[in-house]
């Protein structure tokens, strides 16, 4: 019997970085089939939502503002994988900005938020 295996290999640096579209992504080159974000299904109140981690920031960001966060859910899911959102604070600039790194497996997206409101 055969073996069929599905993990996608390539040739790319381990340390490559390509920021397509304000995902940052580790690992892959846009060369490699790879190298683009992961669309993501999220729940979002009682409503699903489907976008790139780029998309999920910005509504990450509206749900600080609004103060609703806790109606935003921290798993994302592809077709295959299910991934838990890390939320990495970067410490406030001299504007008073809080900066934080948002992360998904080989994904990042930096946001800003407003300190001063």
């Amino acid at each position: 019997m055969t073996e069929i295996t599905t993990a996608a290999t390539c040739d790319c640096p381990a340390d490559a970085t390509e920021n397509v579209e304000g995902v940052i992504v580790t690992g892959h080159l846009m060369t490699c089939s790879l190298g683009e974000p992961r669309r993501y299904v999220w729940r979002d109140g009682g409503d699903l939502q489907l976008g790139t981690l780029a998309d999920y920031a910005r509504t990450w960001e509206r749900g600080i503002y609004d103060d609703c966060r806790e109606e935003l859910s921290a798993e994302l899911r592809t077709w295959d994988e299910v991934y838990q959102l890390t939320v990495e604070s970067l410490g406030t600039d001299d504007a008073d900005w809080m900066r934080y790194r948002l992360v998904v497996a080989n994904e990042a997206v930096l946001v800003g938020i407003d300190g001063r409101f």
